[in-house]
This record gives structure tokens, C-alpha cells and sequence, in this order.
């Protein structure tokens, strides 16, 4: 007789902190009309180069206060630091 398949738990869940950066992107578009990919994008192409004009850039043209810290410094990042992100954080969920 053949036996049944059983999912068992892991021991491990994802680290907290993981678990909130999941949880803000995922939130991102919900509160502020625009997906981390499109901030990203937004930040690269109109906005300042330099990390604190751009948080104040964002915060006195969209009126982001919080979420401006992690976005500013995101968009800064390329090629194996971004796809480590992409896949720490899993940003394609």
C-alpha cells in the first residue's frame, strides 16, 4: 500500500526583518500609487543624483516620508547586489 504524502513545517520561517521589507513592497503600491520597480525607474530618470536632495526631492514633490529612505538607496543599486535583493527578498512575488 503506497503512502501518503505529508507536508512537514520547517523549523525555519523567514527572518522578521525579511518579513517587513516583503511586506512594504508589497504595501508600496497600495500607499503610494507607484510600484518599487516605478519609483526606482521615476528616481533614475527626474531625479537628483545625490542621496539627500533626493529624499527631499521626494518628500516635497510626492510627499513620501518614510518609504523615501529605502527607495532612494535602491535605485542607486545594480547588477549583483540588486539580483541578491531580488532573490532575498522576493521581490517577484
Amino acid at each position: 500500500m503506497a503512502r501518503a504524502k505529508t507536508t512537514k513545517k520547517s523549523l525555519y520561517s523567514v527572518h522578521p526583518g525579511v518579513a517587513m521589507v516583503q511586506k512594504w513592497i508589497t504595501d508600496l503600491p497600495a500607499k503610494t500609487g507607484r510600484t518599487l520597480e516605478q519609483w526606482v525607474e521615476l528616481i533614475r530618470t527626474e531625479g537628483p543624483a545625490e542621496i539627500k536632495p533626493r529624499r527631499q526631492w521626494l518628500k516635497e514633490q510626492f510627499g513620501l516620508i518614510t518609504h523615501r529612505f529605502p527607495i532612494t538607496r535602491l535605485a542607486d543599486i545594480d547588477g549583483e547586489v540588486k539580483e541578491w535583493l531580488r532573490v532575498a527578498y522576493d521581490l517577484d512575488a
